[in-house]
């Protein structure tokens, strides 16, 4: 979906499944790790539980099933294929039991959460009330996350030099995202250049419709659903 290499990215599931449950990773409270964790939230000068509680949830939601892991066919096919050497593959193995995939997601979570707004930094950027922005999320003039009871707004969709100081025609691309991505997916796509979207070159969707380009462009990728 990005412009880099899907092979690249390719890190096969777990042999014997049930990672998260493996007892030889499991930290308690004490840990030095858990310790340093909440040192670094607390640091950060912000309401840290409630972004602790909004990161677990989405990490519960992340995780895995249990399911089977790679046959030995399936090992076959990858190493003959040349995607991996076996001592890849056994490290990607490893990895995948300890982790990586869910501190891969975590990451991804807490670097798009920090290019979002609170309720109270979009209306007095917008200069609206708390009650226009919340019907506005509603509505989906505006995108709104909710992350534990709260409201959070990403960034993307906000233009001091637009008018309204919102990009032009979010009303009638919001909808579509939407439908298609969650909120993280849809961060994501709006930062990234399209192959589609060229305009003394190519430009990601926020760039193109802040720039006067046309919706049904950036629609027309989201219903294929083949962004890059």
């Amino acid at each position: 979906m990005t412009e880099h290499d899907s092979t690249a990215d390719f890190v096969p599931r777990p042999q014997g499944g049930g990672g998260h449950k493996n007892r030889e990773f499991r930290v308690d409270s004490s840990d030095d790790a858990i310790a340093d964790f909440v040192d670094t939230v607390n640091d950060l000068g912000i309401d840290g539980r409630w972004l602790v509680q909004g990161l677990t949830d989405f990490l519960r939601r992340e995780k895995r099933g249990g399911g089977a892991g790679m046959t030995a066919e399936e090992r076959k096919v990858v190493i003959e294929s040349g995607a991996m050497t076996e001592a890849e593959l056994e490290e990607s193995e490893r990895d995948v039991a300890r982790g990586v995939l869910e501190e891969n997601a975590g990451e991804l979570w807490l670097r798009t959460y920090q290019e979002t707004w609170s309720g109270d930094t979009v209306t007095e950027f917008l200069g609206w009330t708390e009650e226009e922005v919340m019907n506005a999320a509603h509505d989906q003039r505006i995108h709104g996350v909710p992350i534990r009871g709260r409201l959070r707004f990403p960034r993307w969709q906000f233009s001091l030099g637009s008018r309204g100081r919102l990009i032009p025609h979010l009303e009638t691309v919001l909808p579509i995202l939407t439908e298609h991505w969650d909120w993280i997916s849809i961060s994501a796509f709006m930062s990234v250049r399209q192959r589609s979207l060229v305009a003394e070159g190519r430009k990601t969707p926020r760039s193109w419709l802040r720039d006067g380009g046309d919706p049904t462009a950036v629609a027309d990728i989201i219903e294929s659903d083949k962004w890059r």
